[in-house]
């Protein structure tokens, strides 16, 4: 199978986003920071897209081992990875709405940003699993991957250089 080493240094990154995430709440906490309802969403989408990432680097080196004819690795890979996005959508929107005011505290640059890597990914691998553009290979899953983990890293460097904004009274 092409790309083990590649998808073991995705996972690795993605390890690392989260492990520095995990630091940055820890340590926010303990200086008696109260997080806005925003900067805790932000949180878990570091959180969430990082370990992600790193769990799917992992699925084509275990779908390998059932089947090795590359197209069912990377159309199955595409698909459980599709399925995740779909999913993820559907998750960050109904959990952005309840924000209500603290809603404006979303930059609107990464916010758009997060739905160009997110949608980008999403229809990656769909046109990967219905051979459209791509002949179900490994090309469109890295750059999934990749794009989560930008939008992830994209995240972490809001809150490391914007900081923690103060929950609404």
């Amino acid at each position: 199978m092409s790309g083990e080493s590649i998808l073991l240094t995705i996972a690795q990154i993605g390890v690392a986003i989260a492990g520095f995430s995990s630091v940055v709440a820890v340590f926010g906490r303990r200086t008696g920071t109260t997080w806005s309802r925003a900067d805790r969403f932000r949180l878990s989408l570091m959180i969430e897209f990082s370990l992600a990432a790193a769990l799917f680097a992992f699925v084509p080196l275990c779908i390998h081992y059932v089947d090795e004819e590359p197209t069912v690795v990377w159309t199955t890979s595409s698909l459980l990875l599709t399925v995740f996005l779909v999913a993820q959508v559907v998750s960050v929107v109904q959990r952005i709405r309840p924000l209500g005011s603290e809603r404006r505290s979303l930059r609107r640059w990464l916010a758009a940003f997060m739905v160009v890597c997110l949608n980008g990914a999403l229809l990656l691998q769909l046109a990967n699993v219905l051979n459209i553009g791509f002949h179900r290979e490994f090309a469109p899953y890295l750059i999934g991957l990749v794009l989560m983990l930008m939008a992830s890293a994209a995240q972490f460097a809001r809150l490391i250089f914007l900081g923690i904004t103060a929950p609404d009274a």
